[in-house]
Parts: C-alpha cells; sequence; structure tokens
C-alpha cells in the first residue's frame, strides 16, 4: 500500500463521520479523483478511484478514469485492462467507447478502431467524432462519394461549431464540393463567433472578420437569398464598425421572413445599443408573441426596463431567463445588480470598444450596454470634467451625453481588458468605480490599440 494511499486513509479514519460519508457518497470521491485528475495529480486521482472500487469492483466510472490515469503515469497496457474491463460491463457507454477507439486509432489499429466507432453510432447516429472517423476511412478508401455524406452530417448537426478539431471536416466538404453552401457558411463561421452564446455572452473572436467575410459572399454568388450567409456577413460588417451597411443585411431577411426570431431579436439588440430601445421595443415584443419562452428577447427587455429604472419588472424578466436556463451568467449577474442599485442614484450608458491592428486598421468593434456607473463621489467628479456632446429625449426625459474617450497600445499577446461577467474597472483609475456591464472578451495582438468609449447619458434637471 503506497504512503499515499495510507496518509490519506488516516485522515479520513481521523474523522470516521467524514470517511463514512465519503464511502457512502461514490459521487463525492468519483468527483475528488476527478479533479486530482485535471490537475494531473494522477497518483492522488487513482487514490479516490481505488476508494471507490474497493466497495464497488464494478464501478464502470471508476474503472475508466483509473485506466485513464495509469496510461497518463505512463502504465498503458495496465490502464487499458481497466477500460476494457469497464466497456465489458457497460459495452454501451459511449464514453469508453469513444476513449477506447481513439486510442485503437492513435496506434495505427483502424479496423478495431472502426469495430468501437460504428458501435457508438448505433447508440448515437448522431456522434461527431464517429460520423467523423467514419467518413475520413471512407474517403482513405478512395470512396469520397459516401464519405462526402458523414462530412455533411456533421455540418448539420454543428454548423457553426467554434472547434479546430471540427474544421477539417469543413475543408473536405470543399475540397469534394467548392460551392457546398453549408460547408462555406460554416468555414466563414469558424472564423468568427457572431452574436450571443447559449449563456448570454457576447464572445466575438475578432481574428478573421474579412477572410469570413469572403465565404458568406461566396454563398450569396450562389444562393443571394441565403439567410444564413446574409445574417453572418450582416453581423460581420457591424462588428468592422459598418453599421449602415451591416443592418442592410438583416433588413433584407427581414423583408423574406418577418418573423425570424433570431434576426428579430439581433435587430432589438442592435436597437439598444444605439440607444433606440422605443424603436427596439417591438422587435422584442414581437419574439415574445412567437416565442413566449424565448431567453434572449426575454433578457434585452429585462435590460430597457433597468434603463427605464422599473427594476421590479425587470427582475421578473431576469427571473424567466434563469427558469429557462439557470446557467445565464449575465442575467443571473443582472439580477445582482439590479437589487445593489436599486435605492442608489445612479449613471447609465454603453461602452464602446473598438480595436486597430499596427496599420491602424479596424478589425474588431463591440458596444456594451446595460451600463450601470454607481456614483461615487470621486467618480461623479471626474464624470463631470466629461464633454457634453449633445441632449436628447429619452422616455420623456431629457438627457446630455457625455463622452470620455481612453485608448491604449497592447504590449502583450492575449489582453483581457480587465473584463469579467461581475463587472469592467475602468481602465485608468480602478479604484474610482466599478462598471457593470454584459460579459465579453475578445482577442487583441501586441501592437495592437483598443479605445475604451464611455457615453453616458445624465438627466437634465
Amino acid at each position: 500500500m503506497s504512503m499515499i494511499y495510507l496518509l490519506v486513509l488516516i485522515i479520513l479514519f481521523s474523522s470516521p463521520m467524514a470517511f463514512a460519508d465519503l464511502i457512502d457518497d461514490r459521487d463525492l470521491l468519483l468527483e475528488q479523483g476527478l479533479k486530482f485528475f485535471g490537475v494531473q495529480k494522477y497518483k492522488d486521482a487513482i487514490v479516490s478511484f481505488d476508494a471507490i472500487l474497493e466497495f464497488e469492483p464494478d464501478n464502470v466510472d471508476a474503472l475508466f478514469n483509473k485506466g485513464k490515469a495509469l496510461e497518463q503515469l505512463g502504465n498503458g497496457d495496465e490502464g487499458m485492462s481497466y477500460v476494457k474491463k469497464a466497456l465489458e460491463i457497460e459495452p454501451d457507454n459511449v464514453d469508453v467507447l469513444t476513449y477506447l477507439s481513439a486510442e485503437l486509432a492513435k496506434s495505427g489499429m483502424l479496423e478495431e478502431a472502426m469495430i468501437h466507432y460504428e458501435r457508438i453510432l448505433e447508440v448515437e447516429p448522431d456522434n461527431v467524432d464517429a460520423l467523423g472517423f467514419k467518413g475520413d476511412e471512407l474517403v482513405r478508401s478512395d470512396n469520397n462519394k459516401d464519405g462526402l455524406v458523414y462530412f455533411k452530417r456533421i455540418l448539420e448537426i454543428e454548423p457553426y461549431k467554434i472547434d479546430s478539431s471540427k474544421i477539417p471536416y469543413f475543408d473536405k466538404v470543399l475540397e469534394m464540393e467548392p460551392d457546398n453552401v453549408d460547408a462555406l457558411n460554416a468555414k466563414g463561421s469558424s472564423m468568427v463567433m457572431l452574436g450571443r452564446s447559449e449563456a448570454g455572452n457576447t464572445v466575438i473572436f475578432i481574428d478573421r472578420l474579412d477572410d469570413a467575410i469572403t465565404y458568406f459572399d461566396r454563398v450569396l454568388e450562389i444562393e443571394p437569398d441565403n439567410v444564413d450567409a446574409l445574417f453572418n456577413k450582416g453581423r460581420a460588417l457591424v462588428q468592422l464598425d459598418k453599421s449602415d451597411e451591416g443592418m442592410s443585411y438583416v433588413e433584407k431577411i427581414l423583408e423574406m421572413e418577418p418573423d425570424n426570431v433570431d434576426v428579430l431579436t439581433y435587430k432589438a439588440d442592435e436597437l439598444l445599443r444605439v440607444d433606440k430601445s422605443e424603436e427596439g421595443i417591438p422587435y422584442l415584443e414581437r419574439v415574445l408573441e412567437i416565442e413566449p419562452d424565448n431567453a434572449d428577447a426575454l433578457f434585452l427587455k429585462g435590460l430597457v426596463l433597468s434603463n427605464q429604472g422599473r427594476f421590479h419588472e425587470a427582475l421578473s424578466h431576469y427571473d424567466q431567463v434563469l427558469q429557462i436556463n439557470p446557467k445565464h451568467i449575465v442575467a443571473e449577474e443582472n439580477v445582482r445588480v439590479v437589487l445593489k442599485t436599486i435605492g442608489h442614484k445612479k449613471f447609465d450608458g454603453f461602452l464602446d470598444v473598438k480595436i486597430h491592428d499596427s496599420q491602424d486598421k479596424l478589425v474588431g468593434h463591440l458596444r456594451i450596454n446595460n451600463l450601470t456607473i454607481l456614483n461615487h463621489t470621486i467618480g461623479k467628479n471626474l464624470i463631470d470634467e466629461w464633454p457634453v456632446t449633445k441632449v436628447i429625449t429619452r422616455n420623456g426625459q431629457d438627457f446630455e451625453v457625455l463622452q470620455h474617450e481612453k485608448s491604449k497600445n497592447v504590449k502583450v499577446d492575449l489582453y483581457s481588458g480587465g473584463a469579467a461577467h461581475y463587472g469592467i474597472k475602468y481602465p485608468y483609475s480602478e479604484e474610482v468605480w466599478i462598471i457593470y456591464a454584459n460579459y465579453w472578451m475578445y482577442r487583441v495582438h501586441e501592437g495592437d490599440t483598443v479605445t475604451f468609449v464611455y457615453t453616458l447619458f445624465r438627466p437634465l434637471a
């Protein structure tokens, strides 16, 4: 028995209740082992898996993960014996089948791997890894026609998967069918992720917007009314600060499909970002007529209500979002922000972030709405120094529009801008105030310049 194992047992037995609880809770031991595995403490992970196996020798999760840990320690044959035992107990376990198939393929045992991948497809017909392997094998056997069927199926399942391991399938389809619009759309979308993600995050990769547009343009040459290409090109142009041109593509879609909820929601979002809430609300209302449980529309409606000071109604909308998607971290954070700002005097507005490369070419643009600045005394004094650019009317109230711009030349390869879902600190006076906004991130490179343009609305007396 290893010293590590003895040490763990001594610690556990020093607290009999804790040890009993651990033995009764296989999930807790498994979680502990997986955490050790995740930080590459494979010997410690094996201790946890062994503790499960001592009381439950046929526990598939423990067998499988012990096998993987042993392989990481260089004990490949012994590790594979545990993996195979797990598969004997659960022949249809897709995780075990996938791991075993990949290991066999890496070892050049392609026929054996194919047997397991075939089994995966019997259990999960839409398993992308198995479809990809099957397609690759058919192409390797000069059966391009049948291989193409599998690659196309991947495009149907994951048309815009931002995953470098899937991009070769787009390329393979394009090699055989250069004008395949699904593959062209997928290839373009693999270069830039556009719009709001499932968890409500606005995550934008700005590496190759121009290149992506060339793929969308090719689709539109083949199919001028292809909705995916029109929508993707429109959003890419908006990110390149060509809003008018980009929104013309969005409008074209709405002429063809007036009830397209994704496009209606995007249109509303963009109107909110340029402080045209009154114009944006009808689009949100239309989405909610079509899909009352549309989380994005409910979330945006919550933003509008919050900006109008209708905090209790905003909280109701955020609550609905969280019932639909409990992992919507921005809605969750906005609930906390609204609760914190109720009773506080505050300003609101938006933050514009523009990224220029070393040749001063605009390579990224992101506007964040729902900006709330808590009214600390020092922060207010600084804000008072910002120039008033114009006066506007919002919801019957006159506001001064104040703007402040700061540019920062980036000296590092990857820069997060100090952003996190719980807030963005002002980049030059971090102790002055906290700016709450939607979670966002972007890639910039050494030599790029990031310009932060803060726009606030100060009510006139």
